[in-house]
């Protein structure tokens, strides 16, 4: 098996800003509607923030944040709290 060569502070950014990505295409605007829906489970946004942040069971995009914040995290103790100091 190849060694990785790639440091861990750039694995991580690379993770947490695809995460954000997918994050950010999560919803979608309908038909002159006021609120934007999760274009897998059909919920609103409104509808997420009162369920605590999670989308229905099965949705591809439930647990996002959480992950998110995880790699943040791990990102703060490899580089010392200094996120994008290189």
């Amino acid at each position: 098996m190849k060694a990785n060569h790639i440091p861990v502070k750039y694995r991580l950014r690379q993770r947490i800003g695809k995460l954000q990505s997918r994050l950010d295409n999560c919803f979608i605007r309908r038909n002159g509607r006021f609120y934007e829906f999760c274009s897998d489970c059909e919920l609103t946004n409104i509808q997420i923030n009162m369920n605590d942040g999670r989308h229905r069971q099965g949705c591809s995009f439930d647990g996002l944040e959480a992950q998110i914040k995880y790699y943040t995290k791990l990102l703060d103790e490899v580089t010392g709290g200094h996120p994008w100091n290189d």
